[in-house]
């Protein structure tokens, strides 16, 4: 990923991937968008002179890939814990799927019953159609 050479100590944010869609219903692919996103990420140029910052001044860790199964129950399970390890080290997690079925998993991790949180979901379409349970 893009400067993200930090190390996960000295890291506030951790970027990792799930390279999963176990579940796509329509087209398989998303699995290979957290690779696909680091390529892509290569070639950026680290300073933003809108915003006077150099990204790689920001302490992001790229941890790699998490390891899939076939198993939805068991990649969802370790993605969770995973997570979870994450936040309690009191790191910000970047999760990069894969599917749509990652997103709860890692959205429970960061939360408890009280917790109010940001999430930010980037998607290659827009899923609006209700009878596909969209928004």
């Amino acid at each position: 990923m893009m400067d993200a050479l930090w190390d996960y100590g000295a890291a506030k944010y951790v970027i990792f991937g799930v390279p999963f869609d176990g579940t796509s219903s329509y087209r398989p692919g998303s699995r290979r968008a957290p690779d696909a996103m680091r390529q892509a990420s290569e070639n950026f140029e680290s300073y933003n002179p809108f915003f006077d910052i150099d990204l790689a001044s920001i302490p992001i860790h790229d941890a790699g890939n998490l390891e899939v199964y076939s198993s939805v129950d068991e990649t969802l399970r370790d993605l969770y814990y995973d997570t979870r390890d994450i936040v309690k080290n009191e790191k910000i997690p970047i999760m990069i799927g894969g599917e749509h079925s990652l997103t709860l998993s890692t959205i429970k991790a960061c939360t408890k019953d009280d917790d109010d949180i940001g999430v930010i979901a980037l998607d290659a379409h827009f899923d609006l159609r209700e009878e596909f349970g969209g928004v």
